[in-house]
C-alpha cells in the first residue's frame, strides 16, 4: 500500500512539474510573440507634423474596422521599389498598408496595397477593397536584376509559408554573379516579356494577352472588383528614389490619395517625410545599400541589352499612338521610355 500511495505522489508530482514547465513554456513563447510584434510595429514608423515643415516618426496605426477608408493599389513589375512607395504612403496617411499575400499580415483593410499581379508572384488576394491604382515603373536593365535578388533572398520560395519565413531576409544580401548569370539566361526572354506585361494589362483595364489558346481577352476583376483599373498616376522608381525628384514623386503620390476618408498629412510636411524616409531615418527600414555583396554586379549580354531597347522602344511605340494622345500616363510612360532607352544606350556604348 505505501508502494501505491508513494507511487500515486510520484505522479502527481511529474503532472505538476510537466504542466509547469509547460505553462512556463507556453507563457515564454507567448511574451516572444508579443515581443516580435511589438518590435515588427515599432520598425514601421510614419511621420507626425511637428509644424513649420517639420515631421518625426512614430508608430503607423491600423485602421479602425469600420472605418471607411479609399485604398490604393500599387502595381508594378517585381523589384520595382513598391516597398520604399507604400513605406511613403504610410508616412502621409498615418495608416498601415499590406500586400496581396498578406505577408506583412495586415490584412485587407489598409490604406495602400502592393502587388506584382498579373505577374505569377502577384495574386489578386484582395478581393474588392481596392478603389484605385497607381502604377509604379522600374527601367527592366534595373527591376529585373532586383527581382532575381529577392527570389535569391527567399531562396525561391514555392509558397506562403515559405516565403514568410525568410522574409527577414529580404534586403540583407545579393547573389554572387554566377548565380545571377545562371538565373538570368534562364529567365531573361520570360521576365522581360512579363515586365512589359505588367504595363500593358493595367493600361488596358485588365488587358490579358491570352487565354491559353493564343486569346486577348479582359480579366473580369477590373471593373467589378476595381471599377477601373487603369492607373490614376505613373510613379517611377527613379524619380522617387532620387533625393531632388523625390519630393516632387511624394507629392504626385499625396494628390491621388487625397480624398476625404483619408487622414492625409498637412502639405507642408511632404518634403520631410520623403527626407525622413529616405535618410533612413525610420527604425528598422532596409534599403538597397543594407545588401551584404558586391553591388551592381548584375551584367546583361550586349544582345540581351539590345532585346531590352527592343522592348523599351515598342512600348513607347504603342502609347505614343494616336489613341492615346489624350491619356496623360501614357504620356507619362513614353518620356520614361525615353529616359531607359537613353540609359541602354550608354550602357552599349561601353562594351
Amino acid at each position: 500500500m505505501k508502494l501505491r500511495i508513494g507511487t500515486r505522489r510520484q505522479k502527481k508530482a511529474t503532472v505538476v512539474v510537466a504542466l509547469t514547465i509547460a505553462l512556463c513554456i507556453f507563457e515564454r513563447e507567448a511574451v516572444f510573440q508579443i515581443a516580435t510584434r511589438a518590435r515588427e510595429v515599432v520598425e514601421r514608423a510614419l511621420s507626425l507634423n511637428l509644424g513649420g515643415g517639420d515631421c518625426r516618426w512614430s508608430i503607423p496605426q491600423p485602421l479602425e474596422p469600420l472605418l471607411a477608408t479609399y485604398s490604393t493599389l500599387i502595381a508594378s513589375y517585381p523589384g520595382s521599389g513598391k516597398r520604399l512607395t507604400y513605406v511613403i504612403m504610410e508616412a502621409l496617411t498615418g495608416a498601415v498598408s499590406g500586400d496581396d499575400w498578406d505577408l506583412s499580415q495586415n490584412g485587407d483593410h489598409v490604406i495602400a496595397k502592393k502587388t506584382s499581379y498579373p505577374h505569377p508572384e502577384g495574386a489578386w488576394a484582395w478581393g474588392n477593397t481596392m478603389d484605385q491604382v497607381v502604377l509604379q515603373l522600374r527601367n527592366p536593365r534595373w527591376a529585373i536584376p532586383s527581382y532575381m535578388t529577392m527570389r535569391h533572398e527567399l531562396q525561391y520560395s514555392q509558397n506562403w509559408t515559405e516565403s514568410f519565413g525568410r522574409k527577414e531576409f529580404v534586403y540583407t544580401e545579393r547573389p554572387s554573379q554566377a548565380e545571377w548569370e545562371i538565373w538570368r539566361d534562364l529567365k531573361f526572354n520570360t521576365e522581360l516579356d512579363r515586365w512589359g506585361w505588367v504595363i500593358d494589362f493595367w493600361m488596358g483595364n485588365g488587358h490579358r494577352r491570352n487565354d491559353g489558346d493564343g486569346n486577348a481577352y479582359q480579366d473580369e476583376n477590373c471593373g467589378t472588383n476595381i471599377a477601373d483599373c487603369r492607373p490614376v498616376v505613373i510613379i517611377a522608381f527613379e524619380k522617387l528614389y532620387d533625393p531632388i525628384s523625390g519630393v516632387e514623386e511624394t507629392t504626385r503620390l499625396a494628390q491621388v490619395m487625397n480624398h476625404a476618408e483619408i487622414p492625409l498629412i498637412a502639405e507642408e510636411t511632404w518634403p520631410c517625410v520623403f527626407e525622413k524616409t529616405m535618410g533612413n531615418h525610420q527604425p528598422g527600414f532596409k534599403l538597397n545599400a543594407n545588401r551584404a555583396g558586391k553591388n551592381g554586379a548584375f551584367p546583361f549580354t550586349l544582345q540581351q541589352l539590345r532585346i531590352i531597347k527592343t522592348e523599351l522602344e515598342r512600348i513607347k511605340t504603342e502609347y505614343s499612338e494616336s489613341g492615346w494622345s489624350l491619356n496623360e500616363a501614357a504620356a507619362e510612360i513614353v518620356g520614361y521610355m525615353d529616359h531607359y532607352i537613353a540609359d541602354i544606350d550608354s550602357e552599349i556604348a561601353t562594351l
